[in-house]
């Protein structure tokens, strides 16, 4: 899940400043699950524009707006719209963003911001639970990430800020992740394998397109 929190109307309306024609796009999935891009979210935000003076041709809810394809499929429905737009405001996450002005070919502008990926408590809710490092160590560390879990990052620990299995830095709500993957380790029998050291991130693995074989 991708968590997006909405940009302030401030933020909005000076990114849309030059344009007048604009289009509104929504998602499907992840921002409507974060209620931050949804329908009800999308026809909020046709209201605010054209409060601000916005001529406002066309808004919708696409699918998946991170998929180029679905995104130019969709598009078509308001082929004629597009065409005339000055600006398509796209309520999604980075991605989708980006997507949306390859399958139009038009200036898109983004209506959210995009925090983190993250696992859903429950509505409202959402817990970071990975950063997209490119270098997933969760077989290492009994499935928790060290990287978004552990306050400083690192790859081995626990670190000297550690107090009673709580991490000093962060304060006595959180554990250390370090003591739970010992005490992961310990249970099934496998303290030797604590005491591997895991190399330093490598932060050149993450590209700008990769392949994957099904």
């Amino acid at each position: 899940m991708i968590i997006t929190v909405a940009k302030s109307d401030e933020e909005v309306k000076r990114a849309l400043e030059p344009y007048r024609n604009i289009v509104v796009v929504g998602c499907g999935t992840c921002a409507t699950i974060c209620r931050t891009g949804g329908e009800d979210q999308v026809k909020e935000m046709v209201e605010k524009l054209m409060g601000w003076g916005k001529n406002v041709l066309a808004s919708m809810v696409v699918e998946s707006p991170c998929d180029v394809r679905i995104d130019r499929r969709d598009l078509r429905r308001i082929e004629d719209e597009v065409k005339r737009a000055d600006a398509i405001l796209v309520m999604s996450c980075g991605v989708g963003v980006q997507a949306v002005g390859e399958a139009s070919g038009k200036k898109v502008l983004a209506a959210l911001d995009t925090i983190f990926l993250g696992e859903v408590e429950h509505i409202g809710r959402f817990l970071e639970r990975c950063r997209e490092c490119g270098m997933c160590v969760l077989n290492e560390t009994e499935g928790l990430c060290p990287i978004v879990l552990c306050a400083k990052g690192l790859m081995n620990g626990p670190c000297e800020d550690m107090i009673n299995g709580k991490c000093g830095v962060v304060g006595d709500e959180a554990d250390c992740v370090w003591v739970k993957v010992w005490e992961r380790m310990k249970s099934e029998g496998r303290e030797e394998d604590f005491l591997r050291v895991n190399p330093p991130l490598d932060r050149s693995v993450k590209v700008g397109a990769a392949k994957v074989v099904w």
